[in-house]
């Protein structure tokens, strides 16, 4: 569990292509937001792409993705470098 500041700060320092932080900050007990970050520790907003994203979910158009093009999973901590 990290702040938005070191979400953005792992981002470029492990120059990821992105990264995404589940966030309730500002939502009822029983819900959670999502706040997505593009490489180079970009936002991604309603400006951005965000609504682009919401439109193609709406629509159902998100395609299948090769298994073999997926990412995979690392747990690292970037606290010591972030503080």
């Amino acid at each position: 569990m990290v702040g938005t500041e070191e979400m953005y700060f792992a981002t470029s320092h492990l120059k990821a292509s992105g990264g995404i932080e589940v966030t309730a900050s500002h939502n009822p007990i029983d819900y959670n937001g999502l706040k997505p970050i593009r490489e180079n520790s970009k936002p991604i907003s309603g400006d951005t792409g965000l609504l682009d994203i919401k439109r193609l979910a709406e629509e159902g158009r998100v395609a299948p993705v090769d298994p073999s093009a997926r990412g995979k999973l690392i747990k690292q901590s970037t606290l010591d470098a972030y503080v």
